[in-house]
Order: structure tokens, then C-alpha cells, then sequence
């Protein structure tokens, strides 16, 4: 069987052979957590928004801890990876001019954070104090770091930019936005102009 490549944690999740009430709580928590921060949500809360006992989310899971690292493994383990490799592939296979690859990239990478903002929005203020997750994630994409910065570098050969700096200004911008418009929701215009107009930039910056 082929295997199925999730862009988004709901999706994948309705797939997953648990019930629903658990489903529900994951939800539940995911809403809680990314709203008002991990710390400042009790299991009382997301029983209530659950519209279940507190007992039964300590029954699926044994501490808040636990039911946190439900919700963030499976994207650092598997949406994360698997979705890397799929964007990989399509940029070496089907993309060899840099300013196609840059405008496919920032936008695919876009709505990839936008369908799983709330879980990303988690992820961005765990790591902020938890060096241990941040190592994970960096340890689980590291190698598909170096595959799409060798075919960077035979794109970026003839300008005057090198291929870490280059990452860094393309997808820093983009997680800088990103958080911007849902996180502090500071940003309210119109993402696919904001989106272009950030395209456009890079082209011109890696162009000059």
C-alpha cells in the first residue's frame, strides 16, 4: 500500500484508529494550548471544552505532559518528515529555475504552518525552553537539510549569496510572518499580497 503523505494533523488524525472522545480531548487541548499557552491551561479546561470528565482525559493520558507530547509528536515524527521528503522530491524532480523553486517553496511551506498553526504555535513556545525539543526536531530533518541545501547550491552557484544564508532569509521571513499573522496577530492584510510581495523580495535580494 502506498504510503499516505499527511499536509495537515486534523486530517491525520481522524485517520488514526482511536476513539472519538479521545480525539476530542486532543483537540480540546490543541485549542487550549495554542490560545492561551501550555502553562496557563488546566486539564480542567480542556475537560470542559472536551465536554468531558477530567477523569477521562487521565484515563487516555497520564499527566498533562503526556497529552502535550501526543499532540507534538506525531508532526516532529511524522507529518513534518514525510512531508519534508514529499517537497524535496518535487523541487529536484520538477523545479530547476530558483525563482519558480522560491515562490513554490514559500507559498507550499506557508500553508503547511497555516493548516497547522495551533500545533505550531505550541511547538514555537515549547522550544523557546526546552533545548531537548529543539534538538529533536533539528536531529529528525538535519539530513533532508543537507539534500535540499545540495541542490541549492548548484541553483544558487552563479549569485552572490550563500546557500545557508539564503535558507535562512527565505524561511525566516516566512516563520517571522507566520507568526506575526497568527500567533500575535499583529497582521491582518491580505496574506496572498504579503505572501507575493515577500516572493518578490527574495528573487530581487538573491538577484542584486
Amino acid at each position: 500500500m502506498e504510503n499516505i503523505v499527511y499536509k495537515d494533523y486534523y486530517v491525520w488524525l481522524d485517520e488514526q484508529e482511536i476513539n472519538d472522545s479521545k480525539k476530542n480531548i486532543l483537540k480540546s487541548a490543541i485549542i487550549l494550548f495554542s490560545q492561551n499557552g501550555y502553562d496557563s491551561t488546566s486539564t480542567s479546561q480542556i475537560a470542559r471544552e472536551a465536554n468531558v470528565s477530567e477523569g477521562l482525559i487521565f484515563k487516555y493520558f497520564k499527566s498533562k505532559k503526556e497529552l502535550k507530547l501526543a499532540i507534538i509528536e506525531p508532526i516532529i515524527n511524522n507529518l513534518l518528515p514525510s512531508y519534508s521528503d514529499e517537497f524535496i522530491t518535487r523541487v529536484s524532480n520538477e523545479l530547476s529555475n530558483i525563482n519558480d523553486l522560491i515562490s513554490y517553496a514559500i507559498y507550499d511551506r506557508y500553508y503547511f504552518l497555516k493548516m497547522n498553526k495551533e500545533i505550531i504555535i505550541i511547538i514555537f513556545n515549547e522550544v523557546l525552553h526546552d533545548k531537548d525539543m529543539m534538538e529533536t526536531i533539528i536531529e529528525k530533518l538535519k539530513d533532508r537539510y543537507q539534500i535540499l541545501k545540495s541542490y541549492l547550491n548548484n541553483l544558487l552557484e552563479d549569485k552572490n549569496i550563500d546557500t545557508d544564508s539564503f535558507i535562512r532569509l527565505s524561511f525566516g521571513q516566512l516563520l517571522v510572518y507566520f507568526l506575526q499573522r497568527f500567533h500575535f496577530k499583529v497582521i491582518n492584510n491580505d496574506e496572498n499580497k504579503d505572501i507575493d510581495l515577500m516572493i518578490n523580495n527574495i528573487i530581487r535580494f538573491i538577484n542584486s
